[in-house]
Formats: structure tokens, sequence, C-alpha cells
């Protein structure tokens, strides 16, 4: 079951006794002060809606009269008059009847656009005091019309409230730039719809761009509200998909401190890739902030649909602009548009605010005769048509459809305005909902949800209309800033497919990388955390999933736990090659062909020939003096030693095995024991016979040549036995 949040399901009780009040009451005023009553009314046989916000709003949530300067909102009035006209001169559609339009302007403001959106409930039958409504003061009272359906808003979080009041009172609500994901869920708005794909659409479009490019860390800055707020859950929900963690996530609103914003950001200097998924109002705070902590070239902007069209009329925002990327659902110009624009004139148009926009636009005066320079609204300084207009067409086309498929199904023999009486809201929201025709942006088909699935474009801000040489300056009038589509997300596949124009990076200062890439190309900037760690290295986690350190494990370790830690080889085991695994050290061992092996063979070889040499000797001269002196029987068995530790040098070339080894070591720790026994015996018998003589002037005992050969044999087996 779905609950509202505390806020919001306070809000959402008010609405429905609003609506139920306006049901059972008989009266067709409401007493609403501070708002704007000016209406653009073309009255037809059927009737449709819409809830647009022109003007601005002052302190306190009231309205004033001060016309937005924005020239798309004037081309979004005139768009929806020339869709009623478009339908209303065609043979096609509705033909023998007149559509008509009731647009109010809503200033900008949740509260007001609720307000606003109670005129246009369904009036009562019977209007008890209608004798005293004609009291009510002018100024204040809501006036009722008489419509079938309703288009608007042009934010996600105003239309969620007035879809929550239609909801109750069974109006059908068309959005045409109303993105939220809530607006998807048919259990809280089931009457509304839209032209457009939800949010959760863009958000992959986005992260799959961000991952095309490289970057793996960035920052979010979103709205508070449904449009903001959605956005954020899915971005927690699906960044992880694509290996993008965020930075910075931050929350803003017209009272939020910006400079403090910005700050944040700067927290994070390598997460350049900055998303803002909000409104124009709170974007260009962002960027004019950004102006002034950071400069040009820093951050990578990636704008919402809340952005396009609506903020490249801000010179003063054009550093930050410029090069910046935003995301739009598809939509295109209209060329008849485009020409029926051109050829409005204050004095033939009935449209309330276009007066007031030619003034305030070429800052003259029809009062003082000053505006005759400009002879069409596209003549005024940085103008550029929306291609948004082509869903305002849309959205009228699907109330068009819907309502000459309706009657011909279920009235197709009434006519005038007797037809309104057979028009019931909960069937044409069925109708709607079952609607497919070629609309302007192409086919116009909804989904259970109520959404219609297309595409979205990717456009880079750039500048035309300078001259060679020149620069941009933002208190000057030459050049102006557009957005130029550059690629294009598919959301049935899920693909980016980009076009012939070319993405610049120019404008963006220079930084060091921590990755070379090769597979992208290398003007684009980084924005990731760590660089990624070499096979010999393993990481140290940080807070952030894409941040880390990196360190080396010790020579006889291996790297575990998914590159995150280190742990030692087993015994006679080291790391392989990529230190993902411990092998069996291969044993190594001295081979008669090696170099070494041949020179001590050779040099072993010598010696013992030397020492052959020398017993040769010792037996020829065997009666002398010298040799008889040194013990010949004891010299002889040190020889012996000698001769056996040149034959361990030979025998530790052949290759090793359990027989071998232990021939090895026997040999070698018997020459060790041959060599020195008979010296530790020789040296015992030399002092016991002069310190024997020293005192006792007599021979000792056990010194003849046989008892010593006794004592060498007894020693060699103790340190052979102990081996």
């Amino acid at each position: 079951m779905y609950v509202l949040p505390t806020e919001e399901g306070s809000l959402l009780q008010l609405i429905l006794l609003i609506g139920s009040c306006s049901v059972s009451l008989s009266c067709s005023d409401f007493d609403m002060p501070d708002l704007n009553n000016e209406a653009y009314v073309l009255k037809g046989d059927i009737n449709i809606g819409a809830l647009y916000s022109i003007t601005d709003y002052g302190e306190g949530l009231k309205c004033n009269k001060k016309l937005r300067p924005e020239s798309w909102v004037i081309q979004f009035v005139e768009a929806t008059v020339f869709a009623i006209e478009f339908v209303n001169n065609s043979t096609d559609i509705l033909p023998n009847l007149k559509l008509g339009l009731a647009m109010l302007d809503y200033c900008r403001t949740t509260n007001t656009a609720l307000a606003k959106a109670l005129s246009f409930l369904p009036k009562p039958q019977q209007d008890s005091c209608a004798p005293q409504s004609s009291s009510a003061n002018a100024s204040t009272s809501n006036q009722h019309y008489d419509v079938v359906g309703v288009v608007g808003t042009f934010t996600s979080s105003a239309t969620v409230y007035v879809s929550y009041l239609y909801s109750v009172a069974k109006m059908p609500l068309l959005g045409f730039i109303t993105t939220s994901d809530e607006l998807s869920s048919k259990a809280i708005h089931p009457y509304f719809l839209r032209v457009v794909p939800p949010d959760k659409f863009q958000v992959l479009a986005m992260l799959t761009f961000i991952a095309k490019n490289g970057w793996s860390f960035i920052s979010l800055l979103y709205e508070k509200g449904s449009y903001g707020e959605k956005a954020y859950d899915n971005f927690k929900l699906y960044s992880s998909n694509f290996g993008i963690c965020l930075a910075a996530t931050i929350m803003v609103d017209p009272t939020s401190d910006y400079d403090k914003v910005v700050g944040n950001l700067l927290d994070y200097p390598r997460a350049r890739v900055v998303i803002i998924f909000a409104g124009a109002d709170n974007a260009a705070k962002v960027l004019m902030s950004a102006s002034i902590h950071t400069g040009p070239g820093h951050f990578v902007w990636i704008g919402s649909d809340g952005l396009s069209d609506k903020l490249i009329y801000i010179r003063e925002l054009a550093q930050q602009l410029i090069g910046s990327f935003v995301f739009m659902f598809y939509s295109k110009e209209v060329p008849a548009f485009s020409e029926y624009f051109k050829n409005l004139s204050v004095n033939k148009s009935a449209n309330p605010w276009l007066k007031q926009y030619w003034e305030m636009q070429g800052k003259c005066s029809f009062d003082n005769g000053t505006c005759g320079a400009y002879k069409n609204p596209t003549e005024f300084s940085g103008f550029k048509f929306s291609t948004t207009v082509s869903l305002i067409l849309d959205s009228v086309l699907t109330y068009a459809h819907a309502l000459h498929n309706l009657i011909g199904d279920l009235c197709p023999n009434v006519t005038g305005s007797d037809v309104r009486g057979c028009v019931k809201r909960e069937v044409l929201l069925r109708y709607m909902f079952n609607s497919s025709f070629d609309g302007f942006t192409g086919n116009i088909q909804f989904n259970p949800e109520g959404d219609v699935l297309g595409k979205y474009e990717i456009r880079q801000i750039s500048v035309v209309g300078l001259a060679a040489g020149q620069s941009f300056e933002v208190t000057g009038t030459s050049g102006s800033m557009v957005e130029i589509p550059i690629a294009a997300y598919e959301i049935t596949c899920g693909e980016i497919k980009y076009n012939n124009n070319s993405v610049t990076w120019g404008h963006l200062t220079k930084e060091d990388k921590l990755i070379n890439r090769t597979d992208i190309d290398p003007e684009i900037p980084e924005s990731v955390c760590s660089r990624p760690c070499s096979k010999f290295e393993y990481r140290i986690q940080r807070e952030i999933t894409c941040c880390w350190e990196c360190a080396s494990c010790r020579s006889n370790e291996k790297i575990v736990n998914n590159g995150t830690g280190c742990e030692a080889c087993p015994e006679f085991t080291w790391p392989n090659e990529n230190l993902t695994s411990c092998s069996v050290i291969p044993p190594v061992f001295a081979s008669p062909s090696d170099t070494l092996s041949l020179i001590e063979i050779c040099l072993a070889s010598v010696a013992m020939a030397g020492e052959l040499l020398i017993v040769v000797v010792y037996i020829k001269h065997r009666e002398t003096r010298v040799i008889k002196a040194s013990s010949r029987e004891l010299s002889g068995l040190q020889l012996l030693g000698i001769l056996s530790g040149y034959v361990t040098v030979i025998v530790l070339q052949i290759k090793p095995s359990h027989e071998a080894c232990n021939v090895v070591y026997f040999i070698f720790c018997l020459s060790f024991a041959w060599l020195y026994s008979p010296l530790l015996v020789k040296a015992i018998r030399i002092y016991r016979i002069f310190e024997s003589s020293a005192k006792f002037n007599l021979r000792p005992r056990f010194v003849s040549p046989k008892s010593q050969i006794v004592f060498v044999f007894i020693l060699i087996f103790i340190q052979g036995m102990a081996q």
C-alpha cells in the first residue's frame, strides 16, 4: 500500500476535502485573493483547459503582473492556440465541431497552481447559490471554466498536486514536460497521461552517456520535490550498475545557500562531472555561484530536461553554460508554427500577455509608439524557437483524436454544443489511453502507465552568430547560445547513437589524468576518484565505493579478497606472476653443463690433482724428519678428508634425488670430520707431550700413531652418528 509522507499526506487530505466540496457545493466561484485572473479563452463546442506558468510571483506566494522573460513561455502559449486552430481547420479531426480553449496562469508556484486548478473542476448541475455569487469580488474570484480535460503544468511538483485533485474529480490531465516518475503510478494518478517518458529513462540515458565517456565519479544536485527527489532515488538505484559512484549529492531549493552548495562540490575536486536535476531557477543560481568560485572550465555540467531551452537566454551564465550538456526528451521544430509565430500581431491577437511580452522584450511602449522597430516577436535579441512546442501540439492532438473517436463511437449524429453532453471525462480518459496517431514528434501511443516512450536528445550548448575572431561578451549583443544535438538515447534499446555534430572539449581546463585510456577521445576530461591498482597492488577501500588507495603486498604474499588484501603463501610456495595464487617452488639444481658447475668441477679436479701430487711427495719423503714430525698418519687422514671435500664439489653437480642428496650430505659432513678430527687430535697430542715433559719429563700415554688413529676414527664415528 502506498503511504504518503506526512507533508504530502496532509496536503492530499486538503485536496480531497476541496475536491469533495467542489462537487457538493453549488457555488461556481471561489474567493482566491492575490491570483492573476487573466485568461486566454477561445470558446468552442468542446473546450480543453491549460494551466501554464506565465507570470512571476512576488513575496508571500502572491502573484504579480510581471511576465516571465523567457521567450519559450509566450511560445508555449501561442503553440497551444496554434494547435487549437490546427484542429479546427482540419477536415479529418472533429469535423463540424469547434474545439475551444481556456488557458490560465498560475504564476510559477505549486500553491497557486493548485488554486487555479479549481477553476476547471466539474461544475454542479444546480447552482443554488447563484444569486449570491454575483456579489463576489471580481478581482479575487476564481472563475469556473467548463473543460473536458487539462494540459499542463510546467513543473512536476505542481503537476503532482494538481493530479491528486483531478484524480478525485475525474478530470484528465495531460503533461508535455512533466516527467516525474511518481506520475506513472496509476494507483495515485489514474487520470494523468503525458507525451514524454518518465525521468527514470532520463537517468538511464545520463548514466549511459557518463559511462561511455569513462566517468565514474560524479556529483548530483537535485531540487526539492517530486521531480528532483525521485531522480535522486533512481541515481542511487541504477548508478552501481554502470560502475558509477556519487560524490556530493545535494538537494537544493530557492532558499539554499548556493555558495555553500558550490563549496561542497569543490570538496570533491576529482568529481568534475556534475548533474543538475532541477528547474531552471535553481540551476541558474548554482551556475551563477560557480562562476564566482571556480571560473569557467572546471566542471562538466550535465543538465536535465528542466534546463533545456531555458538557460541559454541568460547571457550572464555563458561562462559556465558554454560546452555543457543537456538532456531533453525528443522534440523538434515545427515550421508551420514558426511561420504562424512570425505573423503574430499585437493588434490582431487575443493573447492577453502578448502586448506586455512585446514591450518587455523590445524595451518599448505601444502607448508611446516606440515599438514600431519590431515587426514580429522573432526579431527580439536572443530569440530562438523552442522545439518543445511540438509536444504541446501533440498534447492538444491527443485530446482531439480521443474526442473524435469517442464521438464517432458513442454519438456520431450529435453536432454543435450538444455534443458536450455526450463526453464523459472518465470515458474520454479511456479513449486517450487507446489513442494512436502520428503526431509532430512521431507516433503517439500510451503505455499502461500513461507514458509515451520515445527517445532523449543529448545536446551541447555552443555559441553561434559570432564573426571571425569575435568573442562572446556577456554584456554584448553579438552571438547567442544554442543547444546543438550531438546524440540520441533510444529508450527501447538503451543505446546512444551519435550524429555528425562533433563534441567539443576545448572550453575545459586541462588537468593531469590518473588513467591513460586509449578507448576514448584523449580530449575528454577525467572524472574518476582513484586510479586502477596494478596487478601487483591491492586496494585499501575508502568510504565511497569508487575511491581507494593502492599498496603493494610483500614479496611472499598473494592478493586476496577481490584485490583488497594480502595473504602469505604457505611454506615452499611462492606467488604466481599475477599474485592471484601460490605455486609450489620448482626445484633448482646445478647441472654439469652450467658454466659455474664446469668451473667448480675444473677447479676441484685441479685441486685433486694437486693433492695427489702432495700424497706422492709425502709417500716418497715419508722418512724425512719434517714429515715424520708432522704425524704422517694424521696428515694422511687430513689429506683424505680434503680429497673427500673435492669429491663433494663434483658430486653436488649431479641431479638431486633422495639417494643422491643423502650421499652428498654424508660425504660433505664426512669430509669436514675427516679434515678437522685429525687436526684436533694432533693439537691435543702436541699439547699433552709438551705439558707432560714440563711437569714430569715423561712420555704421556696414548700418543702413539695407532692410538691417535683410533681417537680420530672415534671422533669421525661420533660425527657420523650425529649426522
